[in-house]
Formats: structure tokens, sequence, C-alpha cells
């Protein structure tokens, strides 16, 4: 008597290339949010992470600033590996603001602010980067705005979360600015929802394509 085999459908494992991408991108916002974490508890006793600010952990003339600035610079790099992902369904101009936006971010890794304790400092990277910050914040807030203007109408979360990044990246700038004694905290604050926002961008990548299935005999 011979025995009938069922036919059974069997889920494939594979992933696709854009999806290991933004799993690499997602990789690279924790080691960057690690850096810039452990960064204060190196810095002297005068820092305060609440008052201070995350570039003052990256100042001129300071031993281990390369912590934060590797933290910078690592989420530069996640930036631009999501831009460049086609599975996002991000038009040109909105790719094109999050890569310049990226690039800004690289160079306030590069261009350190002169630091809070006393020492010679480079003026031309302090003015640098105090250019460059706010800068990165409005190309930072017109890309969420582009991506956000282009959701369909069931991607009624993504766009609650977009409405808490435009107004994080808009009030908590203004906070720092007339309460300077939680300037550190509140730049945390914007920093944190912008990683939370390109974190979520990715991990949406990793689900918009199903697993494929095969029959096995």
């Amino acid at each position: 008597m011979t025995a009938t085999r069922v036919s059974r459908p069997v889920i494939a494992t594979t992933i696709s290339r854009h999806q290991a991408a933004a799993l690499v991108v997602v990789v690279l916002f924790l080691a960057s949010g690690v850096c810039l974490a452990v960064a204060p508890s190196l810095m002297p006793d005068s820092y305060n992470w609440v008052r201070h600010a995350i570039s003052e952990t990256a100042a001129q003339g300071l031993a281990r600033a390369w912590v934060a600035r590797l933290g910078i610079m690592l989420s530069a790099v996640a930036i631009l590996l999501l831009a460049a992902n086609r599975e996002l369904g991000w038009k040109a101009h909105s790719r094109s603001i999050h890569r310049l936006y990226a690039i800004l971010v690289v160079g306030l890794a590069a261009f350190s602010l002169k630091p809070w304790t006393a020492g010679t400092f480079n003026e031309f990277e302090d003015v640098a980067h105090s250019v460059l910050a706010p800068v990165a914040g409005l190309a930072f807030t017109l890309g969420v705005l582009l991506v956000s203007a282009r959701r369909t109408p069931a991607a009624r979360r993504a766009r609650v979360l977009d409405g808490v990044v435009i107004l994080a990246t808009v009030m908590l700038p203004l906070v720092m600015l007339s309460v300077p004694n939680v300037a550190g905290a509140a730049q945390r604050t914007v920093v944190a929802v912008g990683y939370l926002w390109y974190v979520v961008e990715a991990i949406r990548v990793t689900r918009i394509s199903r697993p494929r299935t095969h029959t096995a005999g």
C-alpha cells in the first residue's frame, strides 16, 4: 500500500534587499542612540545633560568627543540609506530633502561647537556648527511635511506621528531658547522623536512585502 503525500504551503523565509537595508537602518539608529546616550557620562563633571546640548558632548578639545560624533555620523548614514530605499514610496523631492538633511548632519559632526569649559577653540568651526544646526532642523521638518502630504487617508497612525514630530521640531527649539536651563533635555526630546520617526519608516518597509508561499509536495 503506497502512502499519499499531501501538499502543504511553505512560507519562504527570505527577505528582500530593500527589507534588509531597512533593518540596517534600524540597527544604525539604535547604535547612534547608544552613542549619544553614553556620551554625557564621558564628559567632565561640569556637563549637565538637562542644560547642555548634545552637540556639546562633541565639542572641540574634548578627549572623548568622538563618541558623540560617531553617533551623529551613524544617524546620517542611516538617513541616507533610508532615503535611497525605493520601497518607502517617497517622492523624489522628499528623498532629496532627507538626503540634504543627512548631509547637514554630517556637517554638524564635522564642525564642532566651542567647549563650554575654558580653552582654545576654532571660531570658524563653532560658527559653522551654529549656522548649520537651524538649517538642518528646518530641512528635517520640511522632509517630514513632504512625506506626510503624500500619505494615503488610511495611514492615520503615520499622520499622527508626523504631526507629533512636526509639533516637537517647532515648539521644543523655542523652549531651548526661552528656558536655557532645560535646553539639553528639550533637544534630546527632539532628537528622540526624530529617530523614532525614521525607525518607524524603516520598519514600514519590512512590512510592505508579504512573505511568499510555495507548495511543498
